[in-house]
């Protein structure tokens, strides 16, 4: 921080299953606080510490403020949140050295430069979490509906919501047609790929795999005759060999 004159209080919160592991907290004086687990600038709202610290303090107050906008409804996107009011859970009275705000300040001069840098991603957040939300409105509605035909047995009922679906991917499928139809009225010609010489040696042939049948026959020679296609143990002069030595 560049003015610490901004900090209220500062407290450490220690794990009470690892006791050398701990935390540091800092209340500054526009009711927002820092935490050495950076989860609050990370994700957009406050971390567990933060409430652990409330029940301590009355100078830990919570306000809806410190809640990042992507996390709220569309519907709530807009809403002017300055008159909403602080909740403090410490039955503490608040020290008299120092005077708490009464309204939320949204744009410190500390987040100045961090709240510039999320308004350019907040329309691409904004639309990914639409798009989980509607995925799981929607996912969660047919599945009822489609354990609740399957439950009640009907075939009338099961062939209407079957025609529904069916016909929604019809749609959907040649929505698609159109538009790849389009595309590739302006899509560049493609060309080969860049071939690179691999290192090492070159290899001549294709090895073929374990399953794959050979062409090539392995071709025996005659220890005898030194002759191909028969190995000793038929070849006709071995034959003729015994019968010399027997006479």
């Amino acid at each position: 921080m560049e003015n610490t004159s901004k900090i209220f209080e500062i407290w450490e919160i220690t794990h009470l299953a690892n006791p050398n592991t701990s935390h540091f907290i800092y209340l500054l004086d526009d009711s927002t606080f820092l935490c050495t687990c950076m989860a609050f600038k990370t994700y957009g709202y406050p971390c567990r510490h933060f409430y652990r610290v409330m029940t301590f303090t009355p100078t830990a107050r919570f306000h809806i403020g410190l809640i990042n906008r992507r996390w709220y409804k569309d519907e709530l996107q807009e809403i002017d949140i300055s008159n909403n009011k602080f909740t403090a859970i410490s039955n503490i009275p608040a020290s008299k050295e120092h005077s708490l705000p009464t309204q939320f300040l949204q744009q410190s001069s500390s987040d100045a430069n961090q709240i510039e840098n999320f308004d350019k991603t907040y329309e691409e957040v904004s639309n990914v979490i639409s798009k989980k939300r509607k995925f799981g409105e929607l996912f969660g509605f047919g599945k009822k509906i489609i354990a609740d035909v399957i439950e009640d047995n009907d075939e009338e009922t099961y062939q209407e919501v079957l025609e529904f679906f069916q016909s929604i991917q019809q749609k959907r499928s040649q929505r698609i047609i159109n538009s790849s139809g389009d595309c590739n009225n302006s899509i560049m010609e493609i060309q080969n790929p860049v071939v690179r010489r691999p290192k090492g040696r070159p290899k001549l042939k294709r090895i073929k795999g374990i399953l794959e049948e050979s062409n090539t026959k392995t071709q025996y020679k005659c220890k005898i005759c030194k002759q191909i296609g028969h190995n000793s143990k038929t070849c006709k002069e071995k034959e003729n060999q015994d019968i010399g030595r027997e006479i």
